[in-house]
């Protein structure tokens, strides 16, 4: 067998070699696309609906590889629109879960929407990481859509923004608006 390659390779050596350029060639390029799927980041989109019987946001999490996700945490938190969300958020949760970056909410976990000061709420979207409903996204598109408590705001203008926490990761974000008149 060997004495046959070395035959080949002796009289048609352009032509083995290219055979062993594209070999390596797909070889390399499987390797990619494994990687590829590992890396790949979830999408996510918000949607505010509001009306005058009230406010609803569609979230969606959709992950476009067959490569299984975790969702370890989902939030929406509410902030006045020109706020900075780490001093918002920071004036929402208790002093000892204050937060120096966006990523200290992994294991924040209300069990409750939390509502403060007619400006500011955070509501946890268990939907999409309590183990019951959503235990591994792949290949699949899901949607939760939930109320908003208008009562609990003061006239403005309100950002609206979904966080989405998965395993060794970083967290992952997409916005919207609504207005209390």
């Amino acid at each position: 067998m060997i004495l046959i390659i070395l035959d080949q390779l002796l009289t048609n050596p352009i032509i083995e070699i290219i055979k062993l350029i594209g070999g390596l060639a797909g070889i390399a390029a499987l390797i990619w696309k494994f990687y590829d799927i590992r890396k790949q980041y979830i999408k996510l989109k918000i949607e505010v609906q509001q009306d005058d019987r009230g406010i609803l946001v569609l979230t969606k999490i959709e992950n476009p590889n067959i490569s299984k996700k975790m969702i370890n945490n989902a939030l929406l938190i509410i902030t006045p629109e020109k706020q900075n969300i780490l001093t918002a958020i920071n004036e929402m949760i208790p002093q000892e879960h204050s937060i120096e970056n966006i990523s200290d909410l992994f294991d924040y976990k209300p069990d409750e929407p939390l509502y403060v000061n007619d400006e500011y709420a955070i509501l946890p979207l268990k939907y999409f990481y309590d183990g019951i409903e959503n235990i591994h996204i792949a290949d699949e598109t899901i949607t939760y859509r939930s109320s908003i408590d208008a009562s609990k705001f003061k006239k403005g203008y309100y950002s609206v923004r979904f966080y989405v926490y998965c395993e060794n990761r970083y967290p992952r974000s997409s916005q919207d608006l609504f207005v209390i008149n």
